[in-house]
């Protein structure tokens, strides 16, 4: 005689797999701790996602407890391939980095990336102070010139924002598509400014990064002399 066969009991993998889409199914609308019906709005007008973040125990079980987040721009630019894995990386660590040690941003945005591990045993206060430091030093491990794409990077960490923005700091006069290519380019330099500070390996020549700086240099030239 042979046992009926028992179901594979599912996995905590599994589990969060199944509240996840359950909760973005039903969306965060009424929800107490999502994001306001404002900015959901907005988000869905520009195609970016809204995402159910599961809150793990410290034995790193699923909880009840979750909290929404809306994709950032980064996450968006990295799948149309706007900018590389390593950009993205270093772009994702300075952001955080802001996030945890400047500036938290509304709550509705609830942008919470993970902490370090080597912070785990500090103070709320020595976290924020150490976070602090480490996302001024990557400021200005940056050149000033660059230095405009990082201040889009830490707005971006609330509302989308379009690269267009970026690039008419640069190319005021110029088309929207010349600014959003633009803004690329100057975002892409100051990641790869990033990936140095933080040790990241690049795509980047040296040849590449000089070329495309003198190209910058001059349209910011031209731009402040019209």
């Amino acid at each position: 005689m042979t046992r009926p066969k028992r179901k594979a009991k599912a996995d905590n993998t599994q589990h969060v797999e199944q509240l996840t889409t359950f909760l973005e199914r039903r969306g965060p609308l009424g929800d107490d701790h999502g994001p306001t019906p404002e900015r959901l709005a907005k988000a869905q007008t520009m195609g970016l996602k809204v995402s159910a973040n599961i809150i793990h125990s410290e034995a790193g079980f699923p909880t009840a407890q979750y909290y929404w987040s809306i994709t950032p721009a980064i996450d968006d630019l990295k799948r149309r391939g706007t900018i590389t894995d390593d950009e993205y990386d270093a772009a994702f660590r300075f952001m955080r980095h802001w996030h945890h040690g400047i500036h938290r941003g509304p709550a509705t945005i609830r942008y919470a990336p993970r902490y370090d591990g080597e912070v785990g045993d500090l103070t709320p206060g020595e976290r924020q102070w150490h976070y602090a430091g480490m996302a001024k030093k990557a400021f200005n491990a940056v050149p000033p010139m660059l230095q405009p794409a990082l201040a889009w990077l830490v707005q971006a960490l609330g509302d989308p924002v379009p690269l267009q923005v970026l690039g008419a700091h640069y190319a005021p006069q110029k088309g929207a598509q010349t600014q959003s290519s633009q803004g690329a380019m100057v975002l892409r330099l100051a990641c790869v400014a990033l990936c140095e500070h933080y040790q990241i390996p690049h795509s980047f020549s040296r040849q590449r990064i000089e070329r495309l700086s003198e190209i910058l240099l001059a349209q910011l030239t031209l731009s402040t002399t019209a």
